[in-house]
């Protein structure tokens, strides 16, 4: 019996050790220092040339093994959003090859254009411990339009004002039958929209363009006077990018009329604000006088149109003669009544602005509009 467990115990231990023996010649490349990895890259740089904004482009990178000992590869740092998508062979054997698929995916958020960007493979190698791989372009866009926003710095009330728009395209797909409309149906009686061919000579001077648009935009007379904004979407007959939309804002002037409010009042935008954020339970109250010069100012008259929020209340009050009479002045009370519930009315991320409309008998200038920021804390 004692006999039986020795030869069984031998077998054991003559198993493991060939078993052992063979791991240690597997990976004898590894562990000899006199067995070195020498590596070789076929390329370490790759052009995509042009690329949409909303794809994805891949490039394979061949890694060769030609040195003695096992080369090991490994994922490094890279710059901005280009990553290392897979190392097909962490681990290469003397004589082999493997693969390393690098991947750029755009930032849809920047501005289309040339991009140069690199991730670093780290390695075994004594005589090349990193190597760079690189990948350039230029990224595009199906459709852009230039500029990306119209803007209108001042508008002289009762004339009419006209901005265009670049609409290129950069795929060979045709943009197909272009239709326009304005988003805000409240003002958009104020505007007039047309897309026309793009002149030969702007298309050429737009790299990859193939072909474009040309986009008119009128602020017509009798606009409110003060700050407006608007979009004009446009729709086009491509899959990729069927609409695109395009800001429109600008301040109608006119030199008979001004506002007056410290600290409440932003003349420069037309933007009466209330600062801080409201208490709702206390509510607010933020007053501006409307300042009416020129020779139609001792009978223009001031109505309340309109108001956005319902829950704003607004005032106007009697008319007053200033500065010997050259000019009447009309208060104007803005409040947030008591207990009224939260909101946002900061603009941009912040929702939409609040917004007061009135009504004049001006000749020329029918109405004005007044822009109000805020916001009701509960």
């Amino acid at each position: 019996m004692r006999t039986l467990i020795a030869i069984i115990l031998a077998a054991i231990l003559g198993v493991a050790s060939g078993v052992g023996n063979a791991l240690l010649r597997l990976d004898e490349t590894v562990w000899d220092n006199s067995l070195l990895p020498e590596i070789a890259v076929d390329a370490t740089e790759h052009d995509f040339g042009t690329l949409d904004i909303h794809a994805k482009g891949s490039q394979s990178f061949r890694f060769t093994n030609e040195g003695e000992g096992m080369l090991v590869l490994t994922a490094g740092p890279t710059s901005c959003r280009c990553t290392v998508g897979n190392i097909e062979r962490p681990r290469i054997p003397p004589g082999e090859s493997g693969l390393v698929i690098l991947t750029w995916t755009p930032d849809p958020e920047k501005e289309p254009g040339p991009y140069r960007q690199t991730a670093t493979i780290l390695t075994n190698d004594p005589k090349r411990r990193e190597v760079m791989l690189t990948v350039s372009g230029r990224i595009i866009s199906a459709v852009r339009a230039v500029p990306s926003e119209l803007v209108f710095s001042r508008v002289p009330a009762g004339e009419p004002v006209i901005g265009e728009i670049l609409l290129y395209c950069y795929v060979e797909e045709p943009l197909g039958e272009i239709q326009c409309e304005f988003t805000d149906s409240y003002l958009a009686e104020h505007f007039d929209v047309s897309a026309g061919p793009l002149p030969p000579d702007l298309l050429e001077e737009e790299e990859d363009a193939r072909s474009g648009r040309l986009i008119r935009v009128a602020v017509k007379p009798g606009i409110p006077i003060g700050p407006f904004q608007q979009t004009v979407r446009v729709k086009t007959g491509l899959e990729s990018a069927p609409a695109v939309e395009i800001p429109v804002s600008g301040t109608v002037v006119e030199g008979d009329f001004s506002a007056i409010g410290l600290q409440v009042w932003d003349g420069q935008s037309g933007l009466l604000n209330f600062v801080d954020f409201v208490d709702g339970a206390e509510g607010a109250q933020r007053e501006v006088s409307i300042v009416v010069h020129g020779p139609h100012r001792k009978r223009v008259k001031l109505e309340l149109l309109k108001k956005f929020p319902d829950l704003l209340d607004v005032k106007l009050g009697e008319p007053t003669p200033i500065g010997d009479g050259r000019a009447i002045q009309i208060p104007l009370t803005v409040r947030i009544p008591e207990g009224s519930p939260p909101c946002s009315y900061l603009g941009s991320e912040g929702g939409k602005l609040g917004e007061i409309l009135i009504k004049t008998d001006h000749p020329r200038i029918p109405q004005l509009s007044i822009r109000v920021r805020f916001a009701i804390a509960g």
